[in-house]
């Protein structure tokens, strides 16, 4: 069995870091609401949960 080597390690992290980055982009306003959605409720439960 051949061993892994940086080089290989190197290249799926940049392939993960590619994927993740053309999803935000083709996919951004999805993403934007669900980033505000999700801000927004967490905004909301802290508030009312603050001491």
């Amino acid at each position: 069995m051949k061993k892994i080597s940086g080089r290989d390690i190197k290249f799926a992290l940049a392939g993960f870091l590619c994927y993740f980055a053309l999803n935000v982009v083709l996919d951004f306003k999805e993403n934007k609401t669900a980033f505000v959605e999700g801000y927004s409720s967490g905004k909301d439960y802290f508030m009312d949960h603050k001491k």
